[in-house]
């Protein structure tokens, strides 16, 4: 039962990422700058780190897996936007320092302070939040 589980989960996750493949690819190539984070409103994470916790993930390590996983995602727009636009480094600058307090504050919690059931419910939250702001955005 175990393997049959573990090569569904692969087959999965494969899936995902085609998927993901395909939209950043679509969603690259065929958007302007400001509108390129994926119709879903993000990089995906809103989509992948629900169906890893309902594959039976951990929610500690399927939102530790999205948040590496948009590193990536965030250095390609990065580097697209800076081909395409002038940089403002000051505002390079704090936000480089609110990303690294904000690694430290969340590794900090997520290793010492929040369990998996309390992980699962921000993430509920937060999916919440996010439906109303896209509701919120079609009336």
């Amino acid at each position: 039962m175990q393997k049959v589980r573990a090569l569904i989960s692969f087959a999965f996750l494969s899936l995902f990422a085609l998927v993901g493949c395909a939209n950043g690819g679509a969603t690259g190539t065929s958007l302007p700058p400001e509108q390129d984070s994926g119709p879903g409103g993000g990089g995906g994470g809103n989509i992948i780190v629900p169906a890893l916790v309902a594959l039976g993930f951990d929610p500690k390590k399927a939102s530790a897996s999205t948040s590496f996983v948009v590193i990536f995602s965030s250095l390609t727009g990065f580097i697209g936007h800076m081909s395409l636009a002038g940089m403002n480094y000051t505002l390079i600058g704090w936000t480089a320092a609110g990303s690294a307090a904000g690694a430290v504050l969340g590794s900090w919690l997520m290793t010492d302070k929040l369990k998996g059931r309390q992980v699962k419910m921000l993430i509920g939250v937060v999916l919440l939040a996010i439906a109303a702001k896209m509701v919120w955005g079609l009336v």
